[in-house]
């Protein structure tokens, strides 16, 4: 059972060092420029690049002066694309570990808890990273829904202002009655054509900015969802790697009292410490029991929702107040599962351990 624990602990590393990794860099860009189109100086600004595709947030001059007060940088962005295993697992320059390299299999073979205990404490620095992450794109999707709150409604003055302008010189034109006032300003009648144009542009302008705005908008939203992604797998391996530092305590323990001849000094103590590391492992096995019988029930109901929207072709479909697309649906029908075998496993393991506990307690007690 030793070594079984130890083989897991061996893929646990691997997996650890694959978190994150990529094969492609992420690089942010900034650029400006000036255009005057019809009286309207705009800046056009092109803002991010992810996953090998520029992404133009301005093609036709939105200006963003408010962009970098919540800027993600270039090593934020490679982070949380999952493109810089660095930034996955961040590194204390003071540390005397060193990196994840330093941990061969050998070594982590030989000291599976102190690798264990590196590991978490690796993962606690992901988290801490991914819940800045967290709050700064919930700052850019606020500052952003804003911008195109704030957007919308002066395309919405300016649509009505163009109606009036049309309206007012029809009727200007029908009854000859030049010059036209609108709003306390007399305006001939090449005065009010000019407006109207400028007007037009204007609408057209305010309405590629707004539409701009939605669409990064979509974007920061995407990240957050990612994001949310990562902290909840960073979570469960944090979940699994402490499950892994417990039984190697409690094999340290099983070892140590099985070593122990009849009547050596000490072996009370070491059943007491065994004692109390099966209550925790107990615990562990109630919780995931409890969370095994969720997400059974969970994984039922996504299973008859799908088939559901399968046999009457309702694609998105409501789930829990979310709307979800076939493939998205499929990917959370597949992590439901995935977490529920880990628990069904993490139970079963737990009744395992606490079985050859309790016969070990047995037997010393009955020496």
């Amino acid at each position: 059972m030793y070594n079984d624990m130890k083989q897991s602990i061996m893929v646990m590393a691997v997996s650890m060092c694959l978190l994150g990794c990529g094969k492609n860099e992420v690089h942010q860009k900034a650029s400006k420029s000036k255009e005057q189109d019809g009286g309207v100086e705009l800046d056009i600004a092109n803002i991010i690049e992810v996953e090998d595709e520029i992404v133009n947030l301005a093609d036709e001059g939105v200006n963003f002066e408010n962009y970098n007060e919540v800027e993600l940088s270039d090593e934020e962005w490679r982070f949380f694309n999952g493109e810089d295993p660095a930034g996955v697992h961040p590194q204390d320059g003071n540390s005397s570990q060193g990196n994840l390299e330093v941990w061969t299999p050998e070594r982590i073979q030989k000291n599976p808890k102190e690798y264990l205990e590196f590991a978490m404490k690796e993962l606690e620095g992901t988290t801490e990273k991914l819940e800045a992450r967290l709050i700064k794109l919930r700052a850019l999707e606020s500052n952003y829904l804003r911008k195109e709150k704030v957007s919308e409604i002066e395309e919405t003055k300016l649509d009505t202002f163009l109606d009036r302008l049309k309206s007012n010189y029809q009727e200007a034109a029908e009854s000859l009655s030049w010059p036209v006032q609108i709003d306390d300003q007399k305006y001939t009648m090449n005065q009010l054509q000019n407006l109207i144009v400028k007007t037009a542009k204007d609408l057209e302008h305010q309405s590629k900015i707004r539409i701009t705005y939605l669409e990064h908008l979509g974007k920061i939203q995407i990240h957050l969802i990612k994001t949310q992604e990562h902290l909840s797998e960073v979570a469960s391996k944090q979940m699994d790697l402490e499950f892994q530092r417990d039984l190697i305590c409690i094999q340290n323990e099983v070892d140590a009292v099985q070593s122990m001849p009849k009547g050596e000094q000490g072996i009370e103590a070491r059943l007491i410490s065994l004692k109390v590391l099966r209550k925790k492992l107990k615990r562990r096995a109630e919780q995931a029991g409890a969370l095994e019988h969720q997400l059974d029930a969970i994984l039922e109901r996504l299973k008859a929702k799908y088939l559901e929207a399968e046999n009457s072709d309702s694609w998105p479909v409501q789930f829990d107040g979310k709307k979800y697309t076939v493939e998205e649906f499929k990917k959370l029908i597949l992590k439901i599962s995935r977490d529920l075998k880990r628990q069904s496993k993490m139970k079963t393991v737990c009744h395992s351990h606490l079985e050859e506990i309790d016969n070990i307690i047995e037997g010393k007690a009955d020496n």
